[in-house]
């Protein structure tokens, strides 16, 4: 299996996150590596910038005049054990949606 530059790949060995010994998830960096065929699946993560685009929000000053406020965040994942977990599989609208939300 390879893995390629600007990603990580998680192991899932039968559809459930592996852990190591330390109970750390395994996630694999960028490179070549080995996993055992029907047992073994590995889910492909991005690990570069992201840009998530907030809709225009509408304020009224005291001056009773309106103003329009456009906001982005940039992102990436730092901990894709835990990135994996709470976005249900890595869907990157699941982490929009945690997003919005807060």
């Amino acid at each position: 299996m390879i893995v390629d530059e600007g990603t990580r790949g998680i192991m899932l060995r039968f559809s459930k996150v592996h852990r190591d010994a330390d109970n750390k998830v395994v996630v694999y960096n960028p490179g070549l590596h080995f996993k055992i065929p029907f047992i073994d699946n590995i889910k492909i993560l991005d690990a570069r910038i992201r840009t998530l685009d907030g809709q225009p929000d509408r304020f009224v000053t005291v001056e009773k005049k309106d103003l329009l406020v456009d906001s982005y965040v940039k992102w990436r994942i730092s901990d894709f054990g835990r990135f994996y977990t709470a976005t249900s599989g890595g869907d990157y609208v699941q982490a929009s949606n945690l997003y919005a939300a807060k």
